[in-house]
Parts: C-alpha cells; structure tokens; sequence
C-alpha cells in the first residue's frame, strides 16, 4: 500500500473515533509499522500512547478527555469504535466520578479516572484502574472506600465487633 492509500485509510478509522487510531487496526486495514512510523516522523500522526496514534487535525476532537478515550480504545485495539458491541465480553463503562466529568454533572473533577470492564484484565495506561464489574479484586478497589488508606480502619473496625461480641458472649 502506498502512503497516500495508507493515509486515506487511517483517515478512514480515524474519522469515528475522535481522531486516533490503533496500531492494530491500521495494521488490518494493510497499514505496515513501518509507513505509521513514517507518518509520526512526517508529522501526521501523533503518537498518544503505545499503540494509539491521533491524527494531524484531530486534535481538538480528541482533547477533552483524551485519556478516557485512550483508555477505550486501547481495551480492545482491533476492533473499530463502530463495532463494538455495547455489552460485549471487551466492553468497558466509564464510572463513578470520571461518568460524572463526561457528563459535565457538577463541578468536581475526577480525581483518577475509572473505567470498569466486563471481563479480561485492565492494561496499564491513562484511565485503567484495573477494575471490573461482576466481582474479583478489581472490582473491589474500584469502589470508594476501599483502597489503602481505608484498610486500617477496616481492621480496626473488624476487630472491635469481634471483642464486642466475645464481651456479650
């Protein structure tokens, strides 16, 4: 493929999601590492993550809340925006207070942002938290309340119910 058709055909992907592609789709549609690393050289791809590249002129689509959309599109890179199902076995809800941002509901920010899947694991990167919905450790951290800092407090918790109880008994 030459390097106008490879370009027309990231366009392609790039037009219905925010202006970025994946490095495994370009490498479906017949892009090669090669002509993507080219093209980021040449300065019509910007190389957001590892793995997602955002288009010249994509930018001002792709700035609000770009590590959201990072985070999405890197849960399953093969797979175009268009196709995904929206309760498939990769599929991925932004949650809690980062739902709350997208939606423009209040004015706090998001302090982490936290995308909960339906199965798989969470890769590393902007908007992973690793959590997942239906159970598992994941899912577990996700929720407020939970993290390091409360498991002191917890313990403490725990173990005066357990004295309390044995008092009664």
């Amino acid at each position: 493929m030459d390097s106008r058709a490879a370009l027309i055909t990231i366009a392609r992907y790039a037009r219905g999601q925010w202006g970025m592609v994946t490095s495994a789709q370009a490498l479906a549609a017949g892009v090669s590492y090669m002509q993507l690393k080219r093209m980021t050289d040449g300065g019509l791809l910007d190389r957001v993550w590892p793995g997602v590249y955002l288009m010249i002129g994509g930018q001002a689509a792709a700035e609000r809340n770009r590590a959201h959309k990072v985070a999405w599109l890197r849960f399953d890179p093969a797979v175009p925006a268009w196709d995904r199902p929206l309760l498939g076995r990769n599929s991925a809800v932004v949650s809690h207070s980062s739902a709350a941002v997208l939606l423009r509901l209040g004015d706090a920010a998001a302090a982490a942002r936290t995308i909960t899947r339906s199965a798989g694991r969470c890769r590393r990167g902007p908007g992973c938290d690793g959590g997942r919905a239906g159970g598992g450790r994941g899912a577990v951290a996700a929720q407020p309340g939970t993290g390091p800092a409360r498991r002191p407090v917890r313990e403490h918790a725990r173990r005066r119910s357990r004295d309390h109880r044995r008092a009664r008994a």
